[in-house]
């Protein structure tokens, strides 16, 4: 049953990942473990560069908030919903757990594509940090 809704899950994030869009999950080792694996159907897994995290001890889904994949030395061109969080309000995107540099959605751009020696695609991913101000 494990397998099959491991699956589910997966063919679920290719499509949002085909169409463009992305949400909150609960990420699986899968994702973890290499820049891209073949599944047991024959396709590659690719992980997204982009990580929106919740930013809070006990936060849902190991801390992810969001995921997308953007161009590597491009702008983060969609961003998701505001999250929710109970007693606070969102204050923005950051780059830092700490919350001390926000993230530019006009001027900042991803790491550029870096390829090792044989040409493979190196991965990187781009981590925001939510910021909360208590209500």
């Amino acid at each position: 049953m494990r397998k099959i809704m491991s699956a589910m899950l997966a063919a679920l994030l290719l499509v949002a990942a085909a169409s463009g869009l992305a949400g909150c999950y609960e990420p699986m080792e899968e994702f973890v473990s290499d820049y891209q694996e073949s599944n047991s159907w024959g396709s590659v897994l690719q992980k997204a560069n982009t990580s929106y995290m919740f930013n809070y001890e006990g936060a849902p889904n190991e801390g992810y908030f969001f995921i997308n994949d953007f161009e590597r030395g491009g702008k983060i061109e969609k961003t998701p919903y505001d999250p929710q969080r109970e007693g606070y309000v969102f204050a923005g995107w950051y780059r830092e757990p700490e919350c001390i540099n926000v993230w530019n959605f006009e001027q900042d751009t991803l790491p550029a594509a870096e390829h090792d020696e044989n040409g493979e695609l190196i991965y990187t991913e781009t981590k925001l940090y939510a910021k909360w101000v208590q209500v």
